[in-house]
């Protein structure tokens, strides 16, 4: 490094032209130390400065004061973006037809809030200044920004979109006021339809293992076994593998009601139910048919052993 290194002028600072909105210590452009300004001033200063007292409320900008002392003409303004199209409930899935209208009734509430909730989050990312740039990746469900260098243009325009991010949570808040407890009404209904079908389907399916069973217990009643020793030749056995095979629906998210009489419900999601319901209405529908035939088979191999007892005791 020489000697002229330490002379060369330094890189221009960008000045600015302000109105003093109240009485407050600024520092004129070119110069060191801050002077007492009245309210109304207009003052020329350094970019920096100004956007200190912008941000601070005692300022506002005029323009940008160009070599020549004269306000340089501001670009022409953008065209103001039109106002974003709200988002659209869901329609109801297929899955969803054919099922117990509170599913239906369920769904239309949860879609219209869903809507809400995604124009309340599309309203938090347009607040975000171009000052600030959006880091990639979310963490505990959250988006994190980098803050970078805050222009007067920026503070502005959050001030501004802060109002809509305000406006879509007050609509928020309205709807679940609002709507809240009907919401919760339909719920509780799908969710009782959903055990109701549920039980049906394991009450089925336990019928069916216990006549396939009992007419397994018929046919080896010659050996004169024991329960615990039919119940271990059973499960090997073709009966076994006709009627018994099926396994029982678990009652996930359930959960129990207050009351003198609880009674239970599923804490799930909407969509969890129906699929619940469609998996316990085809178990259901299996297992159906099956209790007709072995109901069959208990009554004739009933018959069977009664005949035969006859036939010994004459």
């Amino acid at each position: 490094m020489s000697f002229l290194d330490f002379i060369k002028p330094t890189r221009a600072e960008k000045i600015v032209r302000v109105k003093i909105l109240s009485a407050t210590m600024a520092r004129p452009a070119g110069k060191l130390d801050t002077q007492h300004t009245a309210a109304g001033s207009v003052l020329d200063m350094t970019e920096a400065d100004a956007r200190d007292l912008v941000a601070g409320g005692t300022a506002e900008r005029i323009g940008r004061v160009g070599n020549d002392g004269q306000l340089v003409p501001a670009a022409d303004a953008p065209a103001k973006p039109a106002a974003p199209e709200r988002a659209k409930p869901a329609p109801l899935p297929e899955s969803f037809k054919g099922l117990p209208v509170s599913f239906a009734k369920a769904w239309e509430f949860i879609a219209k809030r869903r809507a809400i909730v995604a124009d309340l989050e599309a309203a938090r990312d347009r607040a975000m200044p171009a000052d600030f740039k959006a880091l990639s990746g979310f963490k505990d469900g959250l988006k994190f920004y980098a803050r970078a260098v805050i222009g007067e243009t920026a503070i502005l325009e959050r001030i501004a979109l802060g109002d809509a991010v305000k406006a879509a949570e007050d609509t928020l808040k309205a709807h679940d006021a609002r709507e809240g407890y009907p919401l919760a009404c339909h719920l509780l209904e799908a969710s009782k339809e959903t055990l109701s079908k549920i039980e049906a389907a394991n009450a089925a399916i336990h019928e069916l293992a216990e006549i396939a069973f009992d007419i397994f217990g018929i046919r080896i009643a010659a050996l004169e076994l024991a329960e615990p020793h039919r119940r271990k030749l059973f499960q090997g056995s073709g009966l076994f593998m006709r009627f018994a095979s099926h396994s029982l629906i678990g009652l996930h998210g359930a959960v129990f009601l207050g009351g003198e009489n609880p009674t239970r419900a599923l804490d799930l999601p909407v969509e969890v139910m129906a699929a619940t319901y469609h998996n316990a209405a085809a178990r259901l529908a299996e297992v159906e048919p099956l209790l007709v035939q072995a109901r069959a088979e208990l009554a004739t191999a009933q018959g069977v052993t009664i005949t035969t007892k006859a036939k010994r005791a004459a």
